[in-house]
């Protein structure tokens, strides 16, 4: 079948690295399911149908690196651009480890992508933003808001 499909070769692939590779491969890893799933909402079934998203979770809540969370949260944006994708990110308990690197303050840059990927799950989905709520994200955007960071400056930084 993965020869028929090369899509499917390069997101086993891929998905194999998240779970064995190094940091520095298991970012670009992630990077590249990134770039994937915009292409087509096709290549976003097939990474979630191959079980991609439990892997970008345990990346974005155990690295160490900016790069390697910046890269798993904007791979999660990309796949949950739907209700049902949504709900499947946060069956994998992808709300509470959001939530809890939120609340450990990570720097600005992992912020800023974390925050989008809180408003486009809480945006798609009812029961998704009041599992948010349940889980208090509140606390960490009103510190966020509170914060004295010109965003200018930021993004030249990236």
């Amino acid at each position: 079948m993965a020869c028929n499909d090369p899509i499917l070769a390069w997101v086993w692939s891929y998905i194999a690295v998240l779970h064995m590779g190094s940091v520095k491969e298991r970012t670009d890893a992630a990077q590249e399911l990134a770039a994937i799933a915009l292409i087509n909402d096709r290549n976003k079934k097939i990474i979630i149908e191959e079980n991609g998203i439990a892997p970008l979770l345990k990346l974005l809540k155990e690295s160490v690196t900016c790069e390697s969370q910046i890269a798993a949260a904007s791979a999660l944006f990309n796949l949950g651009n739907s209700p049902e994708r949504v709900w499947l990110i946060a069956n994998d308990h992808g709300i509470s480890i959001i939530v809890k690197l939120l609340l450990e303050m990570p720097p600005m840059s992992v912020q800023v992508v974390l925050v989008n990927l809180v408003w486009r799950m809480a945006d798609l989905d009812d029961g998704v933003r009041e599992e948010f709520g349940r889980e208090n994200v509140v606390r960490p955007l009103v510190v966020l808001l509170g914060m004295d960071v010109v965003m200018d400056e930021l993004v030249k930084k990236e």
